[in-house]
């Protein structure tokens, strides 16, 4: 077996979702930007590209305050990231907001999906 196959069987495969499975969504995403929307003030969160990768977190609407500290980067750790928190008053406001709006358990590191998931779960019952 050459190098090149041998590298290839090492790779994960990459699975698509099925266009149906993300049609059926889509509806319940929207529902959730746009309580997103409400909630951090952010008119522009509504129109949002989201991915399986997309969090509650990246539309906090306060940046975070420096620590001070930093850390290596996890892809070039000859590099520093400094770092930030991200718990402050504004930013669990937005949370709680988020949370009422969708009646369902929200925190910081809550997918989108996670949320249109359980927008359509409940339809659903």
């Amino acid at each position: 077996m050459s190098q090149e196959e041998e590298e290839k069987k090492k790779l994960p495969e990459i699975k698509i979702a099925s266009q149906v499975a993300i049609e059926a969504l889509e509806p319940y995403v929207d529902q959730v930007l746009e309580a997103i929307s409400l909630a951090s003030g952010f008119e522009g969160a509504k129109h949002a590209l989201v991915t399986d990768e997309s969090w509650v977190s990246d539309f906090y609407p306060d940046p975070g305050v420096p620590t001070g500290k930093t850390r290596p980067h996890p892809f070039w750790p000859d590099k520093l990231i400094h770092t930030y928190n991200y718990d402050t008053e504004e930013n669990r406001a937005y949370l709680k907001k988020l949370s009422e709006l969708l009646n369902l358990p929200v925190d910081r590191q809550t997918a989108i999906y996670e949320l249109a998931i359980g927008l359509r779960k409940r339809d659903m019952e």
